[in-house]
């Protein structure tokens, strides 16, 4: 399997209430493009989640499907 090159890591908030926004859970996210992980990061802002997007770190595997 390919490695990634770019992570996009979020937090995942509940759209059953909006004030304050209620944690519902993680994400991730693997790219082999900036311009892709860029477009993902935006759009989870968009959504209401709170993400990060940085570069792949071999500590990312234990997240990514590998069957």
């Amino acid at each position: 399997m390919e490695t990634p090159n770019w992570t996009v890591f979020y937090k995942i908030n509940s759209r059953e209430t909006d004030d304050p926004p209620q944690w519902a859970g993680t994400g991730w996210e693997f790219f082999n493009t900036e311009e892709a992980a860029t477009q993902c990061y935006i759009w989870r802002i968009a959504s209401g989640d709170e993400p990060v997007k940085r570069p792949y770190h071999s500590a990312d595997a234990v997240h990514l499907a590998t069957h």
